[in-house]
This record gives structure tokens, C-alpha cells and sequence, in this order.
């Protein structure tokens, strides 16, 4: 279970597998008032495909949330629009690097530090508005 805190208010308490309405971010963008949220920062919501670490020649749709303090890696739930299955999530105190690739811009490589006994996180995303994305991150470091 992921709790997420912001000037010691809890603002979102997040499950691996939990089903998710995406809105509740995306709805940020627009300026509209969300009642069960706490931000006070811009979060985004972006469509992407993540590539399979086994198989790179194969990508999974997925939707990345980056919010002011996490980013939040879902997987879209089939014939329910705007839901999504919590996969992954990383705190943005713990990315070490963002890459693009030159030759598909909107591949970006999102590489995480090693916690405690854990490898490194590498996480390829071919974002759709990567520029906007990248600038959100940054803007949250």
C-alpha cells in the first residue's frame, strides 16, 4: 500500500491492483475542483505503451499519472474508459534519470534508484506529449 502525503496531510492511499478512476488526476489539468483530493499542484495524465522487458519489440498500453510527489504506472481496464489497474508506482525523490531516445522521440526511459536490496528500476515509456510530461516531472523535482 502506497500513502501519499503533502505537508503532512494524507492526500491518496494507493494498492497495487486496485482498480482506479483516472480522472481524478486528469481533472487537474482543467482546474476543476476535486473534492476527495488534496493537490495543490498541476497532475497529469498521460497515454502511453510500456516496452516489455523480455520482449522489446513489444509494448503494453498503459497510463502514467504523475502527481507532485509519485508516478502512478496503470493499466488501462478493458471497455471502461478513464479506469485503470494500479501496476507500478515511484516516488519522484527516488528518479535518478530521464533519457530519450533519438531516433523515437517519444520513447523515454525513466530510470529510478536501487532501494534497499533492489536493483535499479528501468521503465521504457513511449509517452504521447512526452515534451508535456517531461516538463511536469521536472516541474515536481
Amino acid at each position: 500500500m502506497l500513502t501519499i502525503q503533502d505537508d503532512l496531510e494524507v492526500v491518496g492511499t494507493f494498492q497495487l491492483g486496485q482498480v482506479y478512476n483516472i480522472r481524478r488526476w486528469a481533472d487537474s489539468e482543467k482546474g476543476h475542483a476535486r473534492p476527495l483530493e488534496a493537490y495543490t499542484e498541476k497532475c497529469g495524465v498521460f497515454q502511453c505503451q510500456e516496452q516489455d522487458e523480455e520482449d522489446e519489440s513489444k509494448f503494453m498500453a498503459r497510463y502514467l499519472v504523475v502527481t507532485p510527489s509519485v508516478l502512478l504506472l496503470l493499466d488501462p481496464v478493458e471497455k471502461v474508459e478513464g479506469f485503470g489497474t494500479l501496476q507500478a508506482w515511484a516516488s519522484l525523490q527516488s528518479l535518478n534519470k530521464i533519457r530519450r531516445n533519438n531516433v523515437m522521440q517519444e520513447l523515454m526511459t525513466l530510470i529510478f534508484k536501487a532501494a534497499e536490496e533492489r536493483q535499479p528500476w528501468v521503465l521504457n515509456l513511449m509517452v504521447q506529449n512526452h515534451w508535456q510530461c517531461i516538463e511536469l516531472v521536472c516541474r515536481h523535482l
